[in-house]
């Protein structure tokens, strides 16, 4: 089950550098929000998604996105992969919190 709160960081791509910490929260009517701490300040963030194959998907104007649950070690692992604003692209990793 994705619904409820997640932890994690994210990565800009290529290079994998961790851009912050991210508290991202997915909802029960398939909404989501996030913020996220970076050196640079706080950024907050929302969007709706729907399932497709699977996965969460949000295709948005401004960005594209695509989450993942999985199961490591005995421990759900939500990935979310995607395009961010500036057309950067991003991976994430999220734990239960």
């Amino acid at each position: 089950m994705v619904v409820g709160t997640w932890k994690g960081t994210v990565y800009k791509m290529p290079d994998m550098e961790a851009q912050g910490s991210v508290r991202l929260s997915v909802h029960e009517n398939a909404t989501y929000t996030f913020v996220d701490s970076t050196v640079s300040g706080f950024r907050l963030g929302a969007g709706t998604l729907t399932v497709q194959d699977g996965r969460l998907i949000e295709d948005a104007e401004s960005s594209r996105l695509t989450m993942a649950l999985y199961e490591r070690d005995a421990r759900r692992i939500l990935v979310v992969e995607g395009v961010g604003k500036a057309g950067i692209p991003f991976y994430a990793e999220f734990t239960p919190h």
